[in-house]
């Protein structure tokens, strides 16, 4: 027998399988040393008008910080990892890989990741480390949701 139609709901609707994933994710930042930022996943079925979506917060900005330099102003990770969920929502790609401007509102910034599968439409990011570094932690956001 294959897999059922609510056995893909359950795969990444499932609101513990995407707990379990985002744990995965913020399980890498500490494993990288960032003890700082935002994970998210959001499930978007086609022609729903209701997306799903889950986040973690490690922790929500960053202080201005004179080590970085007299015009460091602090960073709202929260309102970073938004902006790429809007690039990401709007252009239907990974973030920082965009095929037109940027509109205001939106950052250039890598970092979130996205995919479909049936007719569901994934996202998944973080922003707290390098770009680098929030692009590795979604992928393991994805590979422990499709493992799950």
């Amino acid at each position: 027998m294959g897999t059922s139609i609510d056995d893909i709901d359950l795969l990444f609707l499932g609101k513990e399988k995407q707990i379990r994933a985002i744990d995965g994710m913020l399980d890498m930042a500490k494993e990288l040393d960032i003890e700082k930022g935002v994970a998210f996943i959001l499930v978007w079925r086609d022609h729903d008008f209701h997306p799903q979506i889950t986040f973690s917060v490690l922790k929500l900005e960053r202080k201005p910080d004179s080590a970085r330099g007299e015009m460091d102003i602090g960073t709202n990770y929260f309102g970073v990892v938004m902006s790429k969920l809007a690039v990401m929502l709007s252009t239907k790609e990974d973030s920082g890989h965009l095929n037109r401007p940027l509109l205001f509102g939106e950052v250039p910034y890598e970092g979130g990741i996205t995919f479909k599968f049936e007719d569901n439409n994934i996202y998944i990011g973080f922003s707290g480390g390098t770009e680098a570094e929030d692009v590795r932690i979604s992928y393991r956001g994805m590979n422990r949701l499709l493992k799950s």
